[in-house]
């Protein structure tokens, strides 16, 4: 093999690697989500794109974020899905009664160890069934934590209207000055009880 020819097929094979390259859109639902209830979560996979830094076998997160009334100051909720392979196209999840109902929810898809500059997200969705919006209620959006100023009583059903409304971060639910950490699906299967 001459010179010329090791390096065009070199040049070819580097031609490839950069046009194998994938990429998601997110679907955006006419109906909305019901909290407490498992939801399915929806994307297309766009295979062999050559305009994504995303290489073929990356993996991504799947992030509920809360717009609180301005798509450019959203927060994250909580992560539905972690590890996704992006060929599934679908992936169910429960989505905790705790969620304050609104109009302003979304996903965003995270490719795992890329920039934010490949991240996608969906259009804004309504949330049903989940707790009453408070006007005391507040998103910090460097904690991402949901708080409610409610009060705490010692019965079964005063523990789990403040649990139903209390703190989450991380996936956490504080009760009261108790601190008492429960996992959102405990919280959402006591919020039944």
């Amino acid at each position: 093999m001459s010179a010329k020819s090791a390096l065009m097929l070199t040049a070819l094979a580097l031609l490839a690697c950069v046009a194998a390259a994938i990429d998601v859109t997110l679907v955006t639902p006419s109906s909305p989500w019901i909290a407490g209830q498992i939801n399915t979560f929806v994307w297309s996979y766009n295979g062999d794109v050559t305009n994504t830094q995303v290489p073929i076998g990356a993996t991504a997160a799947l992030v509920l974020l809360k717009a609180n009334g301005n798509p450019n100051n959203a927060t994250p909720v909580l992560t539905l899905a972690s590890n996704l392979n992006p060929t599934i196209e679908s992936v169910n999840a429960m989505l905790p009664i705790i969620l304050e109902n609104g109009s302003d929810y979304s996903l965003q898809w995270q490719w795992t160890g890329l920039p934010q500059s490949t991240w996608r997200y969906s259009g804004t969705v309504t949330v049903q069934g989940g707790r009453a919006p408070s006007s005391t209620a507040a998103i910090s959006s460097n904690t991402s934590k949901i708080t409610a100023a409610t009060s705490t009583s010692s019965t079964a059903a005063g523990t789990v209207a403040a649990m139903s409304t209390g703190a989450a971060k991380n996936g956490a639910v504080a009760l009261g000055s108790n601190a008492v950490g429960l996992g959102v699906a405990a919280a959402a299967a006591l919020a039944f009880i």
